[in-house]
C-alpha cells in the first residue's frame, strides 16, 4: 500500500505542489475563539515569518504557510483520534492507525524531497526569457 502511495506521490508531485500552492481557500480572521483561528494565531506567534527586507526577528506576519499548517495539523489530529478508536473497538484492524502515520510521515517526507526540484524549476521560470516573435 505505501508503496503505491510513494508511487503516486513520485508521479504527481507538482501537480500535488501546485494545488496547494495556487489554491485560495477564504481567509477570515475574525477572532470568534473558534478552534481554527486559535490554533492560526497561535502558530503565527509561535512560528514568526518576516517577509520585511530587511527582516526584522521581532515582526511576525501571517503566511500561507501557517494556514495551511493550521488546516494540516487540525485534520491530522482528527484522522489520528478517530482512527484509533475505530481501532480500539476493531472496526480497522490492528496495526491501521500506525500504518495511517506512517502515510503521513512518509507524504511529509515527499514534499521534502521535492523542494530541490521545485526551487529549480522556479529558478528557471525566472531566469527564462519570453521569445520575441
Amino acid at each position: 500500500m505505501l508503496e503505491n502511495l510513494n508511487s503516486f506521490l513520485e508521479e504527481n508531485k507538482r501537480d500535488i505542489f501546485s494545488f496547494i500552492e495556487n489554491s485560495r481557500r477564504p481567509i477570515s480572521l475574525d477572532y470568534d475563539n473558534n478552534i481554527f483561528e486559535k490554533l492560526l494565531r497561535h502558530l503565527v506567534t509561535g512560528f514568526p515569518v518576516c517577509h520585511c527586507s530587511p527582516q526584522q526577528q521581532t515582526h511576525a506576519e501571517f503566511d500561507k504557510v501557517h494556514y495551511e499548517l493550521t488546516v494540516a495539523t487540525l485534520e491530522i489530529f482528527w484522522c489520528g483520534c478517530l482512527t484509533q478508536m475505530k481501532e480500539n473497538r476493531q472496526a480497522y484492524y490492528s496495526g491501521t492507525t500506525d500504518i495511517f502515520r506512517q502515510i503521513l510521515i512518509d507524504t511529509f517526507d515527499a514534499g521534502k524531497r521535492y523542494a530541490p526540484m521545485e526551487e529549480r524549476r522556479r529558478q528557471n521560470e525566472q531566469t527564462r526569457t519570453p521569445n520575441s516573435e
